[in-house]
């Protein structure tokens, strides 16, 4: 895969557009939980924190065709699965703190762990993205080919 010239490197392209998808929702969340029962106020941080964190589709998306383009459907797959998890784990997670009772504390407690996941998830990701191709994201069919091989490639590589 030939890349154009880029002013920056994509890794940090990826962190900018990934950081922002991660730490704003993650403050506006935590504040919905500290605001107490203002609902204009929950409505416009609850806006905001969904607004950036549309920023996350540009970022993470890529980083599987940057880091596989053979593999990224798998890549995307098994990242997919795992984070589909919540579905299940959040409402059963705000059921046992809420199974006292819906009050103000109980419902503080659910918002600011959503924003401590987000956090630690902004983190992890800022630590351990990569834009590189990794040495197990291409298959070995071309290693493969015989010699006698006589199918003409797809692309010819003038280099």
């Amino acid at each position: 895969m030939v890349r154009p010239s880029l002013l920056c490197d994509p890794a940090v392209i990826l962190l900018d557009l990934e950081a922002p998808s991660f730490f704003v929702p993650a403050v506006c969340v935590g504040l919905v939980g500290l605001v107490g029962c203002e609902p204009n106020i929950i409505i416009a941080l609850f806006t905001i924190a969904m607004g950036f964190n549309g920023f996350m589709q540009s970022g993470f998306n890529v980083t599987h065709v940057d880091m596989s383009p053979e593999f990224s459907g798998t890549l995307m797959g098994l990242t997919n699965c795992i984070a589909n998890l919540t579905g299940f784990l959040a409402p059963l997670y705000v059921g046992l703190i809420t199974e006292s009772g819906q009050t103000l504390e109980n419902w503080r407690y659910v918002f600011v762990t959503t924003s401590i996941v987000f956090l630690v998830s902004g983190i992890v990701y800022d630590a351990f993205c990569t834009a590189e191709l990794q040495p197990w994201g291409k298959s070995k069919s071309e290693d493969r080919r015989s010699s006698n091989d006589d199918r003409a490639p797809i692309i010819d590589d003038p280099s």
